[in-house]
């Protein structure tokens, strides 16, 4: 029998593992996936789903920019499985909404575990680019206590978070994604020059001025 009280869950804990909560399903061309999609869409977590998913995914952004997104789809399917269920069965229990570098003592770079963070002050603006993120992460890299509500997206601010875990993920920053910003810059530069016909034209007489 399926429960609902006050719009707080659907599904029985049994309906919830034939929903395949509690298996890791993959989200591209699988029925089981689509069920599942519709069960998080029922219990009214879907949107807490997807930022929880982005922030493991920012988490696990290797040092050459490249996202582990199937290893962040499952390990969201596990946690939000694991709250569905034990809400069925009546405990008291907060949706997860997403994670980020929980930094200690242990091993001197912050990486000794994870914890959850709440979604509440965070703005998203689609229209933010790659290179925007990176950016904004290499302006306010040094900068202490920064509010998750200047960050532009979810993912930005635990890139931040991550590479201001300790001094050798900034070395990583600064060798691998920090370079890639310099050249778009420079190559939107070059892209201004070459739009201005003024610019364009004075580039033409220094050229021909060396051939004199």
């Amino acid at each position: 029998m399926s429960n609902f009280v006050g719009n707080k869950f659907k599904y029985s804990e049994m309906e919830l593992q034939k929903r395949y909560c509690g298996d890791l399903i993959g989200s591209s061309g699988d029925a089981r996936w689509r069920l599942k999609k519709d069960t998080y869409t029922n219990e009214g977590v879907w949107g807490s789903f997807t930022r929880l998913r982005d922030s493991f995914r920012a988490l696990y952004t290797k040092s050459n920019g490249f996202k582990e997104s199937d290893r962040a789809h499952g390990s969201a399917q596990i946690l939000m499985d694991c709250f569905l269920i034990h809400r069925s069965r009546g405990e008291s229990v907060e949706v997860p909404e997403d994670v980020r570098v929980f930094r200690g003592e242990t091993d001197g770079d912050g990486s000794d575990g994870l914890s959850l963070m709440s979604g509440e002050g965070f703005k998203d603006d689609p229209s933010v680019t790659a290179n925007q993120q990176i950016k904004w992460v290499s302006e306010n890299m040094n900068r202490e206590g920064v509010d998750k509500s200047e960050a532009p997206s979810y993912g930005t601010y635990q890139m931040l978070l991550h590479y201001q875990g300790g001094e050798s993920r900034k070395e990583k920053f600064y060798d691998t994604l920090f370079p890639k910003l310099m050249t778009k810059e420079d190559a939107d530069k070059a892209g201004k020059l070459e739009d201005s016909g003024k610019d364009t034209i004075k580039l033409i007489d220094r050229l021909l001025s060396t051939l004199d």
